[in-house]
Protein backbone atom coordinates (compact mmCIF):
# COMPACT_ATOMS: atom_id res chain seq x y z
CA UNK A 1 0.00 0.00 0.00
CA UNK A 2 1.38 3.38 -0.90
CA UNK A 3 2.05 5.49 2.31
CA UNK A 4 3.42 8.77 0.46
CA UNK A 5 0.88 12.15 0.86
CA UNK A 6 -1.91 12.48 -1.29
CA UNK A 7 -2.39 15.81 -3.41
CA UNK A 8 -5.35 18.18 -2.95
CA UNK A 9 -6.84 18.88 0.27
CA UNK A 10 -9.27 16.00 0.92
CA UNK A 11 -9.27 14.25 4.04
CA UNK A 12 -9.31 11.22 5.05
CA UNK A 13 -10.43 8.77 8.41
CA UNK A 14 -8.05 7.06 10.76
CA UNK A 15 -10.47 4.32 12.32
CA UNK A 16 -8.92 3.85 15.86
CA UNK A 17 -9.35 0.12 17.23
CA UNK A 18 -9.56 -0.77 21.16
CA UNK A 19 -5.63 -2.07 20.88
CA UNK A 20 -4.63 1.18 19.27
CA UNK A 21 -6.23 3.24 21.90
CA UNK A 22 -4.94 1.29 24.70
CA UNK A 23 -1.13 1.33 23.42
CA UNK A 24 -1.56 5.34 23.11
CA UNK A 25 -2.47 5.77 26.38
CA UNK A 26 0.38 3.86 27.61
CA UNK A 27 2.61 6.15 25.12
CA UNK A 28 1.11 9.22 26.75
CA UNK A 29 1.48 7.70 30.52
CA UNK A 30 4.87 6.73 29.78
CA UNK A 31 6.10 10.12 29.05
CA UNK A 32 4.18 11.74 32.04
CA UNK A 33 6.55 8.90 33.99
CA UNK A 34 9.79 10.68 32.66
CA UNK A 35 7.92 14.33 33.30
CA UNK A 36 7.02 15.40 29.37
CA UNK A 37 4.28 17.23 30.62
CA UNK A 38 3.40 20.63 30.20
CA UNK A 39 0.23 22.52 29.41
CA UNK A 40 -1.87 22.17 26.04
CA UNK A 41 -1.51 20.43 24.20
CA UNK A 42 0.32 18.73 27.21
CA UNK A 43 3.59 17.11 25.31
CA UNK A 44 6.39 18.46 23.64
CA UNK A 45 7.64 18.21 20.31
CA UNK A 46 9.76 15.88 21.33
CA UNK A 47 7.81 13.22 22.97
CA UNK A 48 5.39 13.69 20.39
CA UNK A 49 7.93 12.77 17.63
CA UNK A 50 8.82 9.66 19.87
CA UNK A 51 5.13 8.49 20.10
CA UNK A 52 4.21 8.61 16.60
CA UNK A 53 7.58 6.55 15.80
CA UNK A 54 6.90 3.99 18.02
CA UNK A 55 3.30 4.06 17.81
CA UNK A 56 3.73 3.14 13.72
CA UNK A 57 6.29 0.66 14.51
CA UNK A 58 3.97 -0.88 16.34
CA UNK A 59 1.16 -1.07 14.18
CA UNK A 60 2.98 -1.04 11.16
CA UNK A 61 1.68 1.80 9.07
CA UNK A 62 3.38 5.25 8.50
CA UNK A 63 1.24 7.54 10.67
CA UNK A 64 1.48 11.19 11.38
CA UNK A 65 2.16 12.81 14.07
CA UNK A 66 -1.36 14.69 13.27
CA UNK A 67 -2.97 11.76 13.40
CA UNK A 68 -2.02 11.12 17.23
CA UNK A 69 -3.11 14.66 18.18
CA UNK A 70 -5.72 14.61 16.92
CA UNK A 71 -6.95 11.45 19.05
CA UNK A 72 -5.62 13.07 21.46
CA UNK A 73 -8.44 15.73 21.62
CA UNK A 74 -10.92 13.11 20.83
CA UNK A 75 -9.96 11.11 24.01
CA UNK A 76 -9.76 14.50 26.07
CA UNK A 77 -13.34 15.02 25.36
CA UNK A 78 -14.35 12.16 26.31
CA UNK A 79 -12.88 12.55 29.52
CA UNK A 80 -14.45 15.92 30.12
CA UNK A 81 -18.09 14.70 28.96
CA UNK A 82 -17.36 11.33 31.43
CA UNK A 83 -16.26 13.73 34.10
CA UNK A 84 -19.02 16.44 33.58
CA UNK A 85 -21.78 13.51 33.88
CA UNK A 86 -20.36 12.28 37.07
CA UNK A 87 -20.23 15.65 38.85
CA UNK A 88 -24.23 15.84 38.09
CA UNK A 89 -26.49 14.59 41.35
CA UNK A 90 -27.46 10.90 41.08
CA UNK A 91 -24.32 9.99 38.42
CA UNK A 92 -21.76 7.80 39.71
CA UNK A 93 -18.98 5.75 38.11
CA UNK A 94 -19.39 1.51 37.93
CA UNK A 95 -15.78 0.14 37.99
CA UNK A 96 -16.83 -2.97 37.45
CA UNK A 97 -18.74 -2.18 34.19
CA UNK A 98 -16.36 0.84 33.10
CA UNK A 99 -19.11 2.82 32.77
CA UNK A 100 -21.22 5.79 34.57
CA UNK A 101 -24.70 4.45 35.80
CA UNK A 102 -27.81 6.26 37.48
CA UNK A 103 -31.19 4.97 38.34
CA UNK A 104 -33.21 4.88 35.20
CA UNK A 105 -35.30 8.03 36.30
CA UNK A 106 -32.42 10.44 36.47
CA UNK A 107 -31.00 9.17 33.21
CA UNK A 108 -34.48 9.57 31.54
CA UNK A 109 -34.94 13.17 33.37
CA UNK A 110 -31.16 14.18 32.23
CA UNK A 111 -31.80 12.87 28.46
CA UNK A 112 -34.69 14.75 28.48
CA UNK A 113 -32.67 18.05 28.63
CA UNK A 114 -29.64 16.76 27.22
CA UNK A 115 -30.77 14.49 24.51
CA UNK A 116 -27.11 14.26 22.92
CA UNK A 117 -25.79 12.17 26.47
CA UNK A 118 -27.92 9.45 25.66
CA UNK A 119 -24.61 6.90 24.11
CA UNK A 120 -23.27 7.61 27.50
CA UNK A 121 -26.11 5.45 29.29
CA UNK A 122 -24.57 2.20 27.92
CA UNK A 123 -20.92 3.68 26.37
CA UNK A 124 -18.17 2.02 28.59
CA UNK A 125 -14.57 3.32 28.68
CA UNK A 126 -12.55 1.04 30.05
CA UNK A 127 -9.89 3.14 30.24
CA UNK A 128 -11.31 6.47 32.24
CA UNK A 129 -9.09 5.95 35.42
CA UNK A 130 -5.66 6.41 32.98
CA UNK A 131 -7.33 9.44 31.05
CA UNK A 132 -8.37 11.09 34.41
CA UNK A 133 -4.38 10.83 34.91
CA UNK A 134 -3.75 12.25 31.55
CA UNK A 135 -6.04 15.39 31.67
CA UNK A 136 -7.22 15.77 35.15
CA UNK A 137 -4.85 18.61 35.46
CA UNK A 138 -5.80 21.78 37.07
CA UNK A 139 -4.34 23.90 34.15
CA UNK A 140 -6.80 21.53 31.89
CA UNK A 141 -9.67 22.13 34.24
CA UNK A 142 -9.63 26.12 34.77
CA UNK A 143 -9.98 25.17 30.54
CA UNK A 144 -12.61 23.35 31.09
CA UNK A 145 -14.34 26.23 32.83
CA UNK A 146 -13.46 28.44 30.25
CA UNK A 147 -15.30 27.49 27.77
CA UNK A 148 -19.09 27.35 28.63
CA UNK A 149 -21.67 24.98 28.96
CA UNK A 150 -18.93 22.51 28.86
CA UNK A 151 -20.75 19.08 29.26
CA UNK A 152 -22.91 20.09 26.16
CA UNK A 153 -19.97 20.80 24.18
CA UNK A 154 -18.54 17.59 25.35
CA UNK A 155 -21.37 15.48 24.44
CA UNK A 156 -21.76 17.04 21.08
CA UNK A 157 -17.98 17.08 20.22
CA UNK A 158 -18.45 13.05 20.63
CA UNK A 159 -20.82 12.13 18.95
CA UNK A 160 -19.49 13.51 15.75
CA UNK A 161 -16.46 12.12 16.42
CA UNK A 162 -17.23 8.69 17.59
CA UNK A 163 -14.61 6.12 16.51
CA UNK A 164 -12.93 7.67 14.04
CA UNK A 165 -11.04 10.31 13.88
CA UNK A 166 -10.56 12.61 10.76
CA UNK A 167 -6.87 13.73 9.56
CA UNK A 168 -5.20 15.38 6.84
CA UNK A 169 -4.53 12.02 4.34
CA UNK A 170 -0.96 10.07 4.97
CA UNK A 171 -1.50 7.31 2.40
CA UNK A 172 -2.42 7.34 -1.45
CA UNK A 173 -5.39 5.37 -3.42
CA UNK A 174 -7.63 4.39 -0.05
CA UNK A 175 -10.11 2.14 -1.19
CA UNK A 176 -14.32 2.73 -1.04
CA UNK A 177 -16.11 1.83 2.04
CA UNK A 178 -18.58 -0.83 2.82
CA UNK A 179 -20.49 -2.36 5.82
CA UNK A 180 -21.26 -5.96 5.45
CA UNK A 181 -22.40 -7.83 8.49
CA UNK A 182 -21.83 -5.75 10.77
CA UNK A 183 -17.99 -5.81 9.66
CA UNK A 184 -16.57 -2.35 8.99
CA UNK A 185 -14.55 -2.19 5.54
CA UNK A 186 -12.62 1.23 6.67
CA UNK A 187 -11.10 4.01 4.66
CA UNK A 188 -7.57 2.60 5.22
CA UNK A 189 -8.51 -0.60 3.11
CA UNK A 190 -8.83 -2.48 6.22
CA UNK A 191 -11.29 -4.58 7.82
CA UNK A 192 -12.84 -4.47 11.68
CA UNK A 193 -15.28 -5.65 14.15
CA UNK A 194 -17.98 -2.99 14.93
CA UNK A 195 -17.64 -1.61 18.16
CA UNK A 196 -20.42 -0.91 20.84
CA UNK A 197 -22.53 -3.18 18.64
CA UNK A 198 -26.69 -3.83 18.89
CA UNK A 199 -29.03 -6.91 18.88
CA UNK A 200 -32.34 -6.86 19.25
CA UNK A 201 -34.11 -9.65 21.13
CA UNK A 202 -36.57 -10.15 24.12
CA UNK A 203 -34.83 -9.31 27.38
CA UNK A 204 -34.94 -7.83 30.65
CA UNK A 205 -33.39 -4.85 31.28
CA UNK A 206 -31.85 -4.29 35.09
CA UNK A 207 -30.73 -1.03 35.91
CA UNK A 208 -30.16 -0.41 39.57
CA UNK A 209 -32.72 -1.40 42.23
CA UNK A 210 -34.65 -0.95 39.11
CA UNK A 211 -35.93 -3.59 35.92
CA UNK A 212 -37.58 -2.84 32.45
CA UNK A 213 -39.20 -5.94 30.99
CA UNK A 214 -39.84 -4.86 26.93
CA UNK A 215 -41.30 -7.38 24.18
CA UNK A 216 -38.07 -6.63 22.03
CA UNK A 217 -35.34 -4.12 23.72
CA UNK A 218 -31.99 -3.55 22.34
CA UNK A 219 -28.82 -4.68 24.02
CA UNK A 220 -25.52 -2.71 23.88
CA UNK A 221 -22.76 -4.82 23.36
CA UNK A 222 -19.43 -3.19 24.51
CA UNK A 223 -15.61 -4.81 23.95
CA UNK A 224 -15.34 -5.78 27.70
CA UNK A 225 -18.78 -7.78 27.14
CA UNK A 226 -17.95 -9.53 24.46
CA UNK A 227 -14.46 -10.34 25.66
CA UNK A 228 -16.13 -12.34 28.74
CA UNK A 229 -18.85 -14.09 26.79
CA UNK A 230 -16.30 -15.26 24.39
CA UNK A 231 -13.87 -16.82 27.70
CA UNK A 232 -17.28 -18.10 28.75
CA UNK A 233 -18.20 -19.80 25.52
CA UNK A 234 -14.11 -21.19 25.15
CA UNK A 235 -14.48 -22.30 28.97
CA UNK A 236 -17.79 -24.55 27.78
CA UNK A 237 -15.82 -26.02 24.85
CA UNK A 238 -12.98 -27.12 26.95
CA UNK A 239 -15.63 -28.67 29.29
CA UNK A 240 -17.17 -30.68 26.31
CA UNK A 241 -20.31 -28.66 26.49
CA UNK A 242 -20.93 -27.75 23.04
CA UNK A 243 -21.86 -30.97 20.82
CA UNK A 244 -21.81 -30.67 17.22
CA UNK A 245 -21.32 -26.69 17.22
CA UNK A 246 -24.09 -26.40 19.37
CA UNK A 247 -23.86 -25.91 23.37
CA UNK A 248 -25.96 -27.77 25.68
CA UNK A 249 -28.34 -26.23 27.63
CA UNK A 250 -26.86 -26.67 31.00
CA UNK A 251 -24.14 -24.52 29.41
CA UNK A 252 -25.91 -21.66 28.67
CA UNK A 253 -27.84 -21.55 31.91
CA UNK A 254 -23.83 -21.19 33.33
CA UNK A 255 -22.35 -18.66 30.93
CA UNK A 256 -25.83 -16.58 32.08
CA UNK A 257 -25.46 -16.56 35.63
CA UNK A 258 -21.96 -16.00 35.19
CA UNK A 259 -22.27 -12.84 32.59
CA UNK A 260 -25.05 -11.76 34.70
CA UNK A 261 -22.72 -12.04 37.81
CA UNK A 262 -20.13 -10.08 35.89
CA UNK A 263 -22.13 -7.42 34.57
CA UNK A 264 -25.02 -7.10 37.66
CA UNK A 265 -27.02 -7.81 34.70
CA UNK A 266 -30.64 -9.45 34.68
CA UNK A 267 -30.51 -11.03 31.05
CA UNK A 268 -32.12 -14.17 30.01
CA UNK A 269 -30.30 -16.87 27.90
CA UNK A 270 -31.68 -15.54 24.79
CA UNK A 271 -29.66 -12.68 24.74
CA UNK A 272 -26.32 -14.65 25.07
CA UNK A 273 -27.88 -17.31 22.32
CA UNK A 274 -28.76 -13.53 20.26
CA UNK A 275 -25.41 -12.46 20.31
CA UNK A 276 -23.90 -15.80 19.46
CA UNK A 277 -25.49 -15.99 15.89
CA UNK A 278 -23.99 -12.31 15.50
CA UNK A 279 -20.38 -12.97 16.38
CA UNK A 280 -21.02 -16.57 14.26
CA UNK A 281 -22.13 -14.01 11.95
CA UNK A 282 -19.26 -11.77 11.79
CA UNK A 283 -16.78 -14.85 12.08
CA UNK A 284 -17.90 -15.92 8.82
CA UNK A 285 -17.71 -13.05 6.98
CA UNK A 286 -14.31 -12.51 7.92
CA UNK A 287 -13.05 -16.21 7.54
CA UNK A 288 -14.75 -15.86 3.58
CA UNK A 289 -12.92 -12.68 3.39
CA UNK A 290 -9.46 -14.40 4.17
CA UNK A 291 -10.57 -17.29 2.42
CA UNK A 292 -9.86 -15.15 -1.26
CA UNK A 293 -6.62 -14.17 -2.50
CA UNK A 294 -5.14 -10.76 -1.20
CA UNK A 295 -6.50 -10.95 2.35
CA UNK A 296 -4.39 -11.37 5.24
CA UNK A 297 -5.21 -11.24 8.64
CA UNK A 298 -3.38 -8.59 10.40
CA UNK A 299 -2.61 -9.32 14.17
CA UNK A 300 -1.29 -5.95 15.53
CA UNK A 301 -4.00 -4.34 14.72
CA UNK A 302 -6.79 -6.96 14.35
CA UNK A 303 -8.55 -6.47 11.24
CA UNK A 304 -8.79 -7.51 7.62
CA UNK A 305 -5.84 -6.39 5.43
CA UNK A 306 -5.25 -6.56 1.61
CA UNK A 307 -3.34 -4.29 -1.21
CA UNK A 308 -5.55 -1.41 -2.86
CA UNK A 309 -6.25 -3.09 -6.16
CA UNK A 310 -7.32 -6.31 -4.10
CA UNK A 311 -10.10 -3.96 -2.08
CA UNK A 312 -11.29 -1.84 -5.37
CA UNK A 313 -11.99 -5.16 -7.11
CA UNK A 314 -13.54 -6.58 -4.35
CA UNK A 315 -15.98 -3.42 -3.53
CA UNK A 316 -16.63 -3.12 -7.22
CA UNK A 317 -18.10 -6.50 -6.60
CA UNK A 318 -20.06 -5.69 -3.70
CA UNK A 319 -21.81 -2.94 -5.32
CA UNK A 320 -22.54 -4.72 -8.53
CA UNK A 321 -24.01 -7.66 -6.28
Amino acid sequence: MSMGPQNGGDRNRTVWTPEMDRYFIDLMLEQLSKGNRFDDPLFSKRAWKQMTSVFSAKFKFQYHKDVLKNRYKTLRSLYRAVKSLLDQKGFSWDEMRQMVTADNTIWEEYIKEHPEARSYRIKTVPYYNDLCLIYGNKASEQKDEQVGGKLLESLQLQEKEKDADTTHPRSASEGEAEDRDEIRVDEDNSVSMSKGDVDDTLQVISNGAESIVANRSRTYWQPPMDRYFIDLMLEQVQKGNRIDGVFRKEAWIEMIGSFNAKFGFKYDIEILKNRYKTLRRQYNVIKNLLDLNGFVWDEARQMVTADDYVWQDYVKVLIQA
